[in-house]
């Protein structure tokens, strides 16, 4: 049964990634597979020709990005297996030099955007704060997790999935700062929900009473049998949900640290506390 749930569950999170992908073509300032087109990199007054292409490398594929200088001279780069990729030069904090964007499927669903910028002759990749799914990694690494679905301002959004108390496609925001992406939000990756949705999968349905507490303080005992969705988190000690009738409240977390995976809520292990918990790889 938890095979089948996760099966299902994929196939689910598979078709809201894809659906996400579509919407992205429509960002400003995406650049055409094979089309050549000049931008100010360095913010020198001068253009550079920036051009990429996806390139299949036996069974995986990899982007390559050239950027020739005014001068003739070129550089490249090469990302690792990326799938789906789209690409798109913005000066996304205003200072004159416009940074070059790489997105795309990793590999099952996983997401990551690159950012580059021309550094000594060599395009040079900016590092994000840790948002890698799991958290794999120092407090920064060299690109960001999720796919680039928003660029406002300064801000630039990525939405990927994320493991907690089941597997949640959400987003976080970030901001170019002093030549690296810090969080710029409330610290919570948020997740979405298809509002057609009829609550038939991506619940949680309580398998005993649960003291909660709702927003505004107030206390209140979730009945065994009561459906909730996972809405927002940071992953680590904290959860926020919502109940099929409408009630919002926040559920302290912690990594089952004895099994080494998953979560306790109020020291209840998560399969315990749970009918199932929708997972997926």
């Amino acid at each position: 049964m938890r095979c089948l749930l996760i099966a299902i569950l994929a196939v689910a999170l598979a078709s809201a990634i894809g659906a996400c992908a579509e919407e992205t073509i429509m960002l400003e300032g995406m650049l055409e597979e094979g089309q050549a087109a000049a931008f100010d990199l360095d913010g020198d007054g001068r253009r550079e020709t920036v051009k990429w292409s996806a390139m299949p490398d036996m069974d995986l594929d990899h982007v390559v990005v050239t950027v020739a200088a005014p001068d003739g001279t070129q550089m490249e780069w090469t990302s690792g297996s990326l799938y789906g990729a789209r690409v798109y030069v913005r000066d996304i904090d205003e200072d004159g030099a416009s940074e070059i964007f790489v997105t795309g499927d990793e590999m099952s669903d996983d997401y990551l955007t690159y950012c580059l910028r021309p550094d000594g002759g060599t395009l040079k990749q900016l590092s994000f704060e840790n948002g890698m799914r799991g958290g794999e990694g120092g407090p920064f690494v060299d690109c960001g997790y999720g796919l680039l679905t928003d660029m406002d301002g300064n801000a630039l959004t990525l939405t990927g999935s994320q493991d907690v108390l089941g597997t949640y496609f959400g987003s976080r925001t970030y901001k170019l700062e002093d030549g690296r992406f810090v969080f710029d939000d409330d610290g919570l990756w948020h997740f979405t929900y298809d509002e057609d949705d009829d609550w038939t999968w991506k619940q949680l349905t309580l398998s005993r009473p649960l003291s909660v507490s709702l927003e505004g303080g107030e206390t209140a005992v979730l009945e065994e049998g009561t459906k909730l969705r996972i809405t927002a988190s940071d992953c680590r000690t904290v959860a926020h949900f919502m109940t099929q009738d409408g009630r919002k409240g926040v559920l302290p977390i912690a990594v089952n640290e004895e099994k080494g995976w998953g979560f306790v809520v109020e020291g209840i292990d998560e399969e315990d506390l749970f009918e199932s918990v929708p997972y997926s790889d």
